[in-house]
């Protein structure tokens, strides 16, 4: 058995019909196109609705006072942390 040359196994597809390239607007379309059938196919009633609860401003603002408070402590020991490990080692 004849074992194939290097031009032989690079050719073997040079007589196949390539569809060519595709530019970004049509696999945007294409990507389009199947996002709207595939939500044209799903049933709606499939899909619970949530509530969507309403928060006050203040306990909004307090919410975001805490995570502030914990992300800056958190900053302050890590930073100190690293400090003490570079400098005092």
């Amino acid at each position: 058995m004849l074992m194939p040359s290097f031009e032989d196994f690079v050719q073997i597809d040079d007589d196949v019909t390539s569809a060519g390239e595709q530019t970004d607007d049509d696999i945007v379309k294409n990507c389009m196109n199947t996002c709207i059938a595939r939500n044209d196919s799903e049933d709606e009633a499939q899909i619970p609705e949530t509530e969507i609860k309403i928060i006050p401003i203040k306990l909004a603002l307090n919410a975001l006072e805490s995570v502030h408070q914990y992300f800056t402590l958190n900053m302050r020991r890590f930073l100190i942390k690293q400090y003490s490990t570079k400098f005092m080692s």
